[in-house]
């Protein structure tokens, strides 16, 4: 079992071969993540997240209800943990 003092070293120690910086990296891991989700995930999660909008301002923005913009950014999240965690295995592949 892989621990994540490990991942964060492997992490390090990939950014330093690559010549990438913390910052890069990130740009890239969100690009490649954001990439891969559906357009409304997409959505909510560059509003919420990225953009710091409120989920009031979400919904005024969208047209949809506060409590569907609330369900679409839970399924945001779990579709961007499935990712996440495709990429991490590939990378063990």
């Amino acid at each position: 079992m892989i621990q994540t003092t490990d991942l964060k070293q492997e992490f390090r120690d990939l950014l330093q071969a690559s010549g990438w910086s913390q910052a890069e990296a990130a740009r890239q891991l969100v690009g490649r993540v954001l990439e891969q989700l559906s357009p409304h995930a997409r959505m909510v999660i560059t509003l919420l997240e990225i953009e710091e909008r409120s989920v009031k301002e979400i919904s005024r923005l969208t047209g949809w209800s506060v409590p569907l913009v609330k369900v679409r950014a839970f399924r945001a999240r779990a579709e961007m943990r499935r990712i996440l965690s495709k990429i991490g295995k590939e990378k063990y592949l």
